[in-house]
């Protein structure tokens, strides 16, 4: 009985620190809540130690919907919930079958979307040691990188949370210390079906692989976590070095082709990896990543190189490459009328336009007053007049002169009254409509359609 208390001693006071390490006073804490063992002997421990904490605790079962038990177990977390005084959120999610990516795969998708909605600071999670080896085997199977050998972090931010944090205090306990505990405290759980079904590798894995493992090589789970840890390790190093090369290559949110290209194979791929890892973007595949760079180094001098994956799509011009969402269609003729809003959302995915009133910079109000105002697409032929002391000139030519890309001209919005052309992006106001000093006057701002890329790549952290 004395190793018994000791067991669930050590694994209170462990995961109370692990909690008080990783989260400040004051937090929401929620645990992710199965119904199973690991995730009902997590919350348990918590509740023990709930005095010690200073956190508001609360608990969230997300019911998939897959399993004809997955009501039942809603209700036993319910109860659960209840008899440890802990708050629960139930959230019911669709998982689609059909959308390439494996019902595992997609089944965690809708989990991690639950928890990012949640109004919390921090989702607990009941991962231990024997997950740890399995996920560092998998996806040694799979041919993953050092990110993915790596394993599964003690703690992380939420990726598009801000500063929600995802926490697993167990991950180096083994899943019998767990098993230990539940009997001491005479806990009762459900018991997952799909759990014992080995057509999935990771229950293939834990039921017929490992154990045969075990008998020749008894500390393997721990000689796994070494090697996730060397993996870590020998990430954060390639990190910090995309992040050194990044100071010369990355300009706002494109990149620049010389100094990308002038790097080793193996260091330019690190930096990109790293840019669209940081920049929220799906990162190529290596077979894809490879043959991404072949044809970045392989582009003549005038070339206008295209690359998609995925739903992206990278462009090369002037010197630079750009990321944008890849167009499921060509942009086709459009026209808006203008009646005074100060913001438009522009058709065919290009952007958004603010218009504010101001003094002496922008159009000269007085000389659109009352008259048709229309936001149309470029067609060709546009002439303006940006310098009251030269000519007007073809839009063609000032949007090659100000090295506009192709691709983004074609999106442009042209601001019109009647027929002549007053205002484009990157050019300015023709002089004709061009407000004088104290006039009356409207500014004009184009918001293009959304990159997600941020202004800077941001250092590694660990």
């Amino acid at each position: 009985m004395a190793s018994s208390r000791k067991i669930s001693a050590d694994l209170t006071q462990l995961v109370r620190a692990r909690l008080a390490a990783a989260v400040p006073p004051n937090s929401r804490v929620c645990v992710g809540l199965s119904g199973g063992r690991d995730s009902v002997v997590l919350l348990h421990a918590i509740v023990q130690r709930r005095a010690e904490l200073d956190v508001a605790l609360s608990a969230i079962h997300v019911n998939h919907q897959i399993s004809p038990h997955a009501e039942k177990w809603a209700g036993f977390c319910a109860d659960l919930c209840a008899t440890l005084a802990a708050p629960l959120t139930i959230e019911r999610v669709t998982v689609p079958r059909d959308g390439g990516k494996g019902l595992e795969a997609a089944a965690r998708d809708a989990r991690y979307g639950a928890f990012a909605a949640l109004d919390t600071d921090a989702i607990v999670l009941a991962h231990h040691l024997d997950d740890q080896a399995e996920t560092v085997l998998l996806q040694a199977f799979r041919g993953a990188g050092l990110k993915g050998i790596s394993g599964m972090p003690a703690v992380k931010l939420l990726r598009n949370t801000g500063q929600k944090l995802i926490v697993r205090p167990l991950l180096d306990i083994e899943s019998d210390t767990l098993a230990a505990y539940a009997v001491q405290h005479q806990l009762a759980w459900i018991e997952d079906e799909s759990n014992d079904d080995t057509r999935y590798f990771r229950n293939h894995l834990r039921h017929e692989v490992l154990p045969r493992i075990a008998v020749h090589a008894p500390h393997y789970r721990a000689s796994l976590m070494r090697l996730a840890k060397h993996a870590a390790d020998a990430q954060q190093l390639l990190d910090e070095l995309a992040h050194i090369d990044s100071k010369s290559v990355v300009e706002r949110e494109h990149l620049k082709l010389a100094p990308l290209l002038a790097l080793s194979d193996p260091r330019a791929k690190n930096l990109l990896r790293y840019f669209f890892s940081q920049t929220g973007i799906a990162v190529p595949n290596a077979v894809q990543l490879h043959e991404m760079l072949q044809r970045l180094r392989s582009r003549q001098t005038d070339d206008q190189t295209e690359i998609t994956w995925a739903n992206r799509l990278l462009r090369c011009f002037a010197g630079l490459i750009q990321i944008d969402i890849a167009a499921d269609h060509a942009i086709e003729d459009w026209r808006i009328s203008w009646r005074g809003e100060t913001e438009l959302v522009l058709p065919q995915g290009c952007g958004l336009l603010r218009l504010e009133p101001g003094m002496g910079h922008g159009i000269d109000r007085s000389r659109i007053s009352g008259e048709a105002m229309t936001i149309r697409s470029r067609v060709g032929g546009e002439r303006l007049r940006p310098d009251a002391s030269r000519p007007r000139r073809t839009l063609k030519n000032l949007l090659q002169e100000a090295r506009i890309p192709p691709w983004e001209r074609a999106r442009m919005p042209l601001l019109f009254c009647g027929e002549s052309l007053v205002w484009v992006p990157e050019i300015g106001v023709d002089a004709g409509f061009a407000a004088g000093p104290n006039q009356d006057s409207i500014s004009i701002t184009w918001q293009p359609h959304q990159t997600g890329m941020p202004q800077s790549t941001a250092p590694p952290s660990r």
